[in-house]
């Protein structure tokens, strides 16, 4: 008389099935657990993902210098390089709080850009909005706690800088 598969066999099969059932499945968007930087410009409130920028650093000495590009406000040293900055609120068109910019976003690319903002309120996993955004330079919406966060396009932002500034993207490799 047989008494059925041997409970080894059972649980071979289960966890066949559960392997099986995890490539059937829909993958799990990577949204749901990123965290975002929370960040404060003229008195807005904004989230930025990590993975766009190269660094967050406290506000240095900015150097102004002369440019047809008004949101330049300046040159700082870091690490050794001197790095131009400019005023994240301009770029967004929103009107310059009264504060000061004590923070800067390190904008990644062949040359650094930093983005200098008033306030770091910082870092969360929020719940991500489905919602898009029609302002300029954001991507998407988020909220953080109880406030609803605008998620800023740092890469739309550097190159929109780029583009004003007239400087051309990297040189692509010529074919052979």
């Amino acid at each position: 008389m047989s008494e059925g598969p041997a409970p080894e066999m059972d649980a071979l099969a289960q966890l066949k099935s559960g392997f099986d059932q995890g490539f059937a499945a829909a993958p799990r968007s990577s949204e749901a657990r990123e965290s975002v930087i929370l960040i404060r410009v003229a008195g807005e409130v904004f989230a930025i993902r990590p993975c766009e920028i190269s660094g967050l650093v406290k506000s240095r000495k900015i150097v102004p210098m002369p440019s047809r590009v008004p949101e330049l406000l300046g040159v700082t040293a870091l690490r050794g390089s001197l790095i131009p900055v400019y005023d994240l609120a301009a770029l967004l068109d929103i009107p310059r709080g009264t504060g000061g910019l004590s923070w800067m976003i390190l904008a990644p690319g062949d040359t650094l850009i930093a983005l200098a903002f008033d306030g770091f309120e910082g870092q969360q996993v929020p719940e991500w909005l489905s919602e898009q955004s029609e302002r300029q330079h954001v991507r998407q919406l988020v909220r953080a706690g109880s406030t609803i966060r605008a998620v800023l396009d740092v890469r739309g932002l550097t190159e929109a800088i780029r583009k004003s500034a007239g400087v051309k993207g990297p040189a692509k490799e010529k074919e052979q």
